[in-house]
């Protein structure tokens, strides 16, 4: 039988939970299965996903559409995909847009994965396109959390049962407690994140900076880069904690600094289901993170982390003063995460949606490609 032909599509592959979720799925696709293509709308830009996509031997077609709105990427994207045909198109943030006319003129279905809270995903005046491709069931959306699956229903009018739920994968053999790199002796608190405003990295340097007077020795690691890191470096030696704060920029081994902390730490305003927790989880280490959208789903509160109110200094200070003097709590906090993290494992996840594939193809009648 002939395989089923699908394309993963992601705006660009800086690295981000999006990026790095479409490109594991790709990398652990069934390969006698699927025919799958990735196509990639910006410029290449030598990140390390592109690195572990070219390395598997995965063909990444490239776009090179710049910041902003671009009508001739829609020229572009109609060639890309009338050459690889797909009959899923996988889509990620605003791909969606740029498939829709290819879309609507041959027989595919659309699996588009929304990774944060929809109100954040596109304008409005693109969630009409959006609405419009869920309502002829042209489009699937997939939820990468409980809370994103109801406001996908409350804002698009959908039945909250028929928005599939899938989480972001992650490879969990990758991140087992192994090859510690210990930047610091002492207590290291570790925060995996892009320096955006999203992630709100100033109330992470308040919330510490009132909580290491308190645990004298204590660090904290922040693995990442963005636009924002020359505001918070100036915040950090506005504070005083430059010998305190370690800034690695983007690195190439995330699971060796997560090897070598004692807990994990996100600030974030919003979230989906954030993969560096889930990765911290792997990791067997407990959690202080703010209860943010899908964060509750995974992380449950005095059970396997600590969740705070978001944008509270002073809840997330304390919460980092109690966990990191009870050393007792963080060890049965990291054995319990250890455990709840293998259902992310990006085996379990690919599988969930090998078997959507299926399904959207039975549904658009392409009898021809269905195992």
């Amino acid at each position: 039988m002939a395989k089923i032909k699908v394309a993963i599509l992601v705006p660009s592959l800086v690295v981000g939970g999006a990026e790095f979720m479409a490109s594991q799925i790709m990398l652990n696709i069934d390969r006698e299965k699927y025919d799958a293509g990735f196509v990639c709308m910006s410029k290449p830009c030598n990140t390390i996903l592109e690195k572990r996509l070219c390395d598997a031997g995965v063909k990444v077609r490239f776009l090179g559409k710049a910041l902003g709105f671009a009508p001739s990427c829609f020229f572009y994207m109609w060639k890309t995909l009338s050459e690889l045909k797909p009959d899923v198109l996988h889509t990620h943030l605003g791909t969606i847009l740029y498939v829709f006319p290819w879309a609507m003129f041959h027989r595919c279905k659309i699996v588009h994965t929304v990774h944060c809270p929809p109100k954040y995903e596109l304008r409005s005046v693109q969630r009409i396109i959006q609405r419009f491709l869920y309502h002829i069931n042209k489009a699937c959306p997939v939820a990468i959390s409980n809370s994103i699956q109801k406001e996908i229903a409350e804002m698009h009018r959908l039945n909250k049962d028929k928005i599939p739920l899938i989480y972001n994968p992650v490879d969990t053999d990758r991140f087992t407690r192994k090859n510690a790199k210990k930047v610091f002796e002492g207590l290291v608190l570790c925060c995996v994140a892009r320096f955006y405003r999203q992630k709100n990295h100033r109330l992470l340097i308040e919330a510490f900076n009132k909580a290491q007077g308190a645990v004298p020795g204590m660090r904290l690691l922040l693995v990442g880069d963005g636009e924002l890191r020359g505001e918070i470096k100036k915040q950090i030696r506005d504070c005083g904690l430059e010998h305190k704060v370690v800034l690695t920029g983007n690195v190439t081994d995330v699971e060796a600094y997560l090897a070598g902390s004692d807990i994990f730490i996100l600030s974030s305003d919003f979230e989906g289901t954030p993969l560096s927790v889930v990765e911290a989880m792997c990791a067997g280490l407990p959690v202080i993170a703010t209860a943010v959208d899908g964060v509750p789903d995974i992380i449950s509160n005095t059970i396997n982390g600590i969740l705070v109110e978001a944008r509270n200094s002073g809840a997330l200070a304390q919460a980092i003063i109690d966990l990191a003097q009870d050393s007792a709590l963080r060890e049965e906090m990291g054995r319990k995460n250890i455990e709840a993290a293998k259902q992310y494992d990006v085996k379990i996840i690919t599988a969930k949606y090998e078997a959507l594939y299926d399904k959207t193809v039975l549904k658009t009648g392409v009898a021809r490609r269905i195992w």
